[in-house]
């Protein structure tokens, strides 16, 4: 859907510029770092991938660490190429296109492998800002790798005088292709609910929520149907206060478009949290009753939680206890003792190293005869404590998928049965004792003390 609102929002664009805008998946603070770095190596895109690499920092455990002067002139000399590729690659068709394809995937994958194996770093990255107002960029290596070339490579086709004409106008192009792209998933997710209970009613008949048992013929229950129930106060409490919160973990409601835009082909976090954020909150505003309300909150809450937040943290907590410090990236600053202020933003910020930032650095070699190896084929050459670290950092992984899946299929699905029979219980224990108390008591006949009927006593 990103890809689609990002070629409908280019037509014009791309046809005004002469690129290909919807391959550039890049935000606006990001375009103008790039912007900076190209202006600052005077339109030479050698020059621009040496500032580039000079402004890279990658976090190796609780260091970040810069590209070495050693290793910067092959790497830079690969941006090129690579950079050289993918322009001919926007053109090629057939059989050169399916060659060109590899040639860069194969450039790019060394690129990554020679980075990883001289910082140790790879998933989290800063580009630092260029300019007053430009933000530091903060992203995994792959994506600012992807953006350096796409955007280089678009600022090199324009003339010097349209340059700044053109940064604003990108800028603005992928503003409106993430609002509609954003919009459009939105849209989508938050009428599946609706869609739900339409297509419940046209097949059934019935528009109530069958979790709970009713009983349709109870006039205490019709009584309460006509008249304005609590739960819709509340559920549109929780339809507001839930995306908020969910918005407000992205960052600042100032800086939400900017924070949800594409980096890279691949959703990011941030937009997982808003799509999801708006779903749940659809889920809540559609609750027919309290009963389905309650049901929602607690499915939904627990899910958003457990899915997006408990299960990294048990990926953490499961490679800290097996491995110690060597297999995590910790970028929290502390002064002084640990304490819950600490442990709270360890378990936020921190997260467990990636196989290639364990294993590259320690690799004899990552190439041969100018091609990148195999995972599986460095893997074999590593010595025994970096195989056991790999080891561990996949049944951390395992760990933090196992107990969301847990958690998720199982776990939440059985405390919403459990939570529903006491309900229906109750409801029941209630409807009895309302029955009892309105039904009459039968008289008994009156005793005859006519004198006609005395013998017969």
């Amino acid at each position: 859907i990103g890809l689609g609102a990002a070629t409908l929002m280019s037509v014009k664009f791309n046809k005004e510029y002469g690129i290909k805008a919807q391959n550039i998946f890049a935000s606006g603070n990001t375009i103008d770092n790039m912007a900076g770095l190209w202006k600052k190596s005077k339109l030479n895109q050698t020059k621009f991938f040496e500032g580039f690499v000079d402004n890279l920092t990658g976090l190796n455990g609780k260091q970040w660490k810069q590209i070495s002067a050693e290793t910067k002139p092959e790497i830079v000399q690969n941006m090129v190429s690579l950079a050289e590729k993918t322009k001919q690659l926007a053109s090629a068709t057939g059989a050169d296109r399916r060659n060109l394809m590899k040639e860069v995937k194969n450039i790019k994958s060394s690129i990554v492998g020679q980075v990883a194996k001289d910082t140790g770093a790879q998933a989290s990255f800063k580009l630092k800002g260029t300019g007053k107002n430009i933000k530091t960029i903060s992203s995994s290596f792959s994506e600012l790798l992807d953006n350096a070339v796409s955007i280089s490579n678009s600022l090199k086709e324009q003339p010097v005088k349209q340059l700044p004409k053109f940064i604003e106008s990108l800028k603005r192009n992928k503003t409106a292709s993430t609002a509609l792209g954003m919009g459009i998933c939105a849209a989508l997710c938050m009428s599946v609910q609706p869609f739900n209970r339409w297509l419940t009613k046209k097949r059934t008949g019935s528009d109530g929520f069958v979790g709970v048992e009713n009983d349709k013929n109870d006039e205490n229950t019709k009584q309460k149907s006509n008249k304005i129930e609590p739960y819709k106060v509340a559920k549109t409490v929780a339809g507001i206060a839930f995306p908020a919160i969910t918005i407000r973990t992205i960052g600042k409601y100032s800086d939400l478009l900017s924070n949800i835009q594409f980096n890279s082909k691949i959703p990011t976090l941030n937009q997982f949290k808003f799509i999801y954020g708006l779903t749940i909150a659809s889920r809540f505003m559609s609750a027919r009753d309290g009963n389905e309300l309650r049901e929602s909150a607690i499915k939904d809450t627990l899910g958003f939680t457990n899915w997006l937040i408990l299960g990294g943290m048990v990926s953490k907590l499961t490679a800290r206890g097996l491995g110690g410090k060597e297999l995590i990236n910790n970028p929290v600053k502390h002064t002084g003792k640990k304490g819950i202020k600490y442990a709270a933003k360890w378990l936020t910020q921190a997260s467990v190293k990636s196989f290639d930032e364990v294993l590259m650095p320690k690799a004899k070699e990552i190439t041969k005869d100018g091609k990148m190896l195999k995972f599986s084929e460095i893997l074999k050459k590593a010595d025994p404590e970096t195989r056991k670290k790999i080891r561990n950092i996949g049944i951390a992984q395992v760990a933090g998928y196992l107990y969301s899946g847990i958690v998720l299929g199982v776990g939440i699905s059985k405390l919403n049965i459990f939570i529903t029979r006491q309900v229906n219980a109750r409801r029941k224990a209630k409807q009895q004792m309302d029955n009892k108390v309105n039904t009459p008591v039968p008289s008994r006949p009156k005793t005859i003390n006519s004198p006609v009927f005395k013998d017969f006593n």
